[in-house]
């Protein structure tokens, strides 16, 4: 089973459009992944390997989240 949706994140006043994928098996539980659009998102928020990215969906609206980012220290 499979299942995408089309996602919004903004961050510092952008916005970018992640698809959300969800995969299930029936013997090794469900996978969820954010694809296609995510590597630019990561590149332009110049994500590192240690950062934190916090999701805030929002109220009004079901497919878009703020993300927080937390830099590695």
């Amino acid at each position: 089973f499979k299942s995408s949706r089309r996602l919004i994140l903004q961050c510092h006043g952008m916005s970018w459009e992640v698809m959300y994928r969800i995969k299930v098996w029936k013997d090794r539980g469900e996978c969820k992944r954010l694809r296609g659009g995510w590597a630019r998102f990561a590149g332009d928020n110049n994500l590192q390997l240690g950062d934190i990215c916090l999701f805030e969906q929002l109220k009004t609206k079901k497919h878009k989240m703020n993300v927080h980012i937390i830099r590695k220290e």
